[in-house]
Order: C-alpha cells, then structure tokens, then sequence
C-alpha cells in the first residue's frame, strides 16, 4: 500500500474510533422515501454573494426527487445554497423550498456574468425567488451520460418483501447493479430490531447523581431499571459503576444519556425517570456520580435469517427508453441465499449458496423512472419503487451516501458510524458497501475519503 493510501486509512481509522466513543450526535440524515423522479424546469433570477453581488437570470431544467405532496404543476420556490463558478461554467447546488417542502437540487449553467481568470473557481453563497415547473420525467440524453438509481425492494414473486437496490451505470460503456431482498414473511427484521436495538441486559441502577446547572448543583435519587447494550465481556455484574453525561429536565421527566464505567469497560445507556424534584430548573445538565449496579443478562440464544443478493455479472445492453422501459439493463446475474447466524456481540456465520449462476436477467426502470423491476431467470420477479434518480454528463462520484450532491464529511461520518457492520447487525447501510463483500470496511471509508468534496 502507498504511503499517501495508508495515511488515508489510517486518518478515517482514527475518525472511526473517535465517532463510535463520542456520545454526542454528529449529523443524521432520512432517505426521501416520500419522494419521486420528477422534472423541474425554473426560472427566474438568483443572486450570487461573496465580494461582490451578481444576479444571475436562470432558465434550466433538471431531475430532482420532489416531495409526494407537490404534484405535477406551477409553483412559487426560493432557492437557497451555494455556487462553485469558473470561468465556462456556474455549478449549483442547495435547497429549493415550495411552500412548507425542502428539497436538495442540483444543476449547472455556462457562466456569462462573471469574470473568473481560466483555470480558477470561487464560491459564492447563492439565494433567490423562481418560478417553477414540476412535471414527468420524459427522457435523458441519449450520449453516454451517467445514471445512479436507488430503490426500495417492494415485492418478490407474489409476497411483500423488503430489501434494497443500487444501480450506477455508463450508457453504452459499463453498469453495476446490486440487489438485497428477503420475503416479509420471514419477519428477520423485527427479530434483529428487538434484539439488537432493545438491548441484551436489563441494568438496574440505584444511588444518586449530581445535576450540574449554571445556577447551582442538585443531588437527585436514581432506582430504575432498563434494558441496554452491554459488552458482552460484562456479563453478570454487581457493583458499583461510574455516570457521566448529560440530562435533559422537563415538568414530567428526566431524560439521562451518557455513558456508564465499570471496572476496564465502558458503554453507552440511556434512561428516564419521572420528575419528582420541582426545584429543577428546565433543560439540559451536566450529570454524573456514582450508582450501584446489577447487570442481568438477557438470554437470546443463536438464531439464523436468509435473505438474498443479487449482482450483475455482466452487461449486454445498456439503454435509455428501449422497449417499454425508461431505463433498461440486460445481461448475466448471479443470485445467492444468503443465511446468517447470529452467535453474539456483532458475531455472525454466514453460509452462502448458489442460486443463480451467469443466469440471463433484465432490470428495467418503468412508471417514468418511478418503479423497477428485477427479471432474473431462476427467481422470481423482484419489483420496488425508485426513491433516489440523478444522470449526468459527468461522472457521478461514489460515496454520496445522503443524496445532496456533494460527497462531505456528513457521508464520511455516517460511514464510520457503521464501521464493521454486516447483514442483520444494526445500522448496516447496503449502500456504503462499494466492493459488495458484505462489510462495511476500510476500503469502503477510503471510497468515501478519496472523494471528499467531489460534487456533481
């Protein structure tokens, strides 16, 4: 490995360490799944501020994934955000707002008005009033633009089912597409959200915590009990613990987060009690003390899931509008049955097997970009909803994991918040997985950091 590439691994190794022992919450971020494709056409003027103030007439359109509520129409929007300007063009990218709907936008337009020395950029803060369009999204260009699509697995054969889609592709050049689906019959979901989110201990905590205010210091009295995550090096534990963190107080409850030390070991909880001290000022305090402590284990037991994978092998044709499809994938698909056996903290065994090798599939984008499909001969027929759809004439840089059009450190922090994730551990995001092993990795995070600042 080159000098400079594990410099980089070993700097988001560092950001990793440093993420997963913070107690402080840095950036979360929901997928649109109440969006859809649509075309924005916009008009109007935006003023571009650094200097110097320019107004800047805009005339463009674009693809945008638009709120459910705003239908295909006229609407009055303000657009906030910034502008990256070079001497041939003028990069967008922000926030459109219509009426009480946001929406991260992207688009680009030549620069007539602005006066950069070639080879230089600026950025500028940029804001204003537009006229704008919703309407269907009818076609794309046809030269070999760059396509990035994601979806939300709906339905396999005839059952619900749940899972997710990646496609990025090069029209006419090259496409990678991947598929995780489980049928919802399995309920492998709500089994790993009990136990990997509700805890694997009940704790039982009894002494008392110092609140600290501006104001002045109380001394309040804790017996609770609570399910948390704890270390499976802890097991059964009697004793005392150390609080540190922080309370949020108001008229009904105290709300405590932080983290608890016992001994060498130390792991987060949180835990409310009822307000029974009206001499509490409202909001937030530091809080900590020492507290007696029982940890009881909660017996889960071994248990296996299945879900399936499917990837594209290799592409035959890659088209815009062919048949009855917007966007259309054939070629050769291998499908496996995925099952992993959960024995501990973040401990599986996977089994894989075969179920489709270099069989023959199509994925086709239907609906106007709304809907997809997964033909697969050997399976059946996998269908979902397209929830992210971006091309470009430029290459779309991987590692956008928020869909804001920027590769930043808010990408960069989510991915480290998964580090070593896998199928069925909490918070595994099947799109930070970029060498499709099933992990969260470093070559995943070093994606993520080779690109930083890399908007499109």
């Amino acid at each position: 490995m080159k000098r400079r590439e594990i410099w980089i691994a070993t700097s988001l190794i560092v950001l990793v360490l440093t993420l997963s022992t913070s107690s402080a919450s840095v950036h979360t971020y929901k997928w649109p799944k109440e969006r859809y494709p649509a075309r924005v056409i916009i008009t109007g003027s935006i003023t571009l501020t650094n200097e110097h103030d320019y107004s800047i007439p805009i005339q463009t359109n674009f693809t945008a994934m638009v709120p459910i509520p705003l239908e295909h129409g006229n609407y009055t929007a303000t657009f906030k955000g910034e502008a990256n300007v070079s001497n041939e063009t003028i990069k967008f990218r922000g926030e459109l707002t219509v009426e009480e709907f946001q929406f991260p936008v992207s688009f680009v337009l030549p620069n007539t008005e602005i006066p950069i020395e070639e080879g230089k950029e600026k950025d500028f803060d940029a804001e204003g009033s537009l006229e704008i369009t919703i309407t269907r999204v009818s076609a794309v260009p046809k030269v070999k633009a760059w396509i990035s699509i994601r979806g939300c697995v709906d339905s396999y054969g005839d059952q619900k089912s749940f899972g997710w889609l990646k496609a990025d592709a090069r029209l006419g050049e090259w496409a990678r597409v991947g598929a995780f689906f489980a049928p919802e019959a399995s309920n492998w979901k709500e089994d790993i959200k009990d136990l990997l989110y509700k805890g694997n201990a009940n704790v039982t905590l009894n002494g008392k915590l110092t609140l600290v205010f501006f104001s002045g210091s109380y001394n309040i009295t804790i017996n609770t009990e609570f399910t948390a995550r704890v270390p499976e090096e802890i097991e059964t534990y009697e004793g005392s613990a150390t609080f540190e963190g922080l309370a949020y107080v108001s008229n009904n409850s105290i709300l405590f987060r932080g983290k608890l030390e016992i001994e060498d070991e130390e792991f987060p909880i949180e835990f409310n009690i009822s307000n029974m001290y009206p001499e509490l000022p409202k909001g937030t305090c530091l809080v900590g003390g020492q507290l007696n402590i029982t940890i009881t284990p909660i017996s889960t037991g071994p248990f296996s899931f299945t879900l399936y994978i499917a990837r594209l092998v290799k592409a035959s044709t890659i088209a815009i509008n062919f048949s009855d499809s917007n966007f259309y994938i054939s070629g050769f698909w291998d499908v496996y049955n995925i099952t992993w056996t959960y024995i501990g903290e973040r401990r599986f065994n996977m089994t894989a097997k075969p179920v489709v090798i270099n069989g023959t599939g199509e994925f086709k984008v239907i609906n106007y970009w709304h809907r997809f499909t997964l033909d697969i001969e050997g399976i059946e027929l996998v269908s979902g909803r397209v929830v992210f759809l971006c091309f470009r004439l430029l290459r779309i840089p991987p590692g956008d994991i928020n869909k804001d059009y920027i590769v930043d450190i808010f990408d960069l922090v989510h991915a480290a918040k998964r580090y070593e994730t896998t199928p069925g551990v909490a918070d595994f995001d099947f799109d930070l997985d970029f060498d499709d092993n099933l992990k969260v990795d470093i070559y995943d995070l070093t994606t993520i950091g080779a690109n930083l600042g890399e908007g499109y």
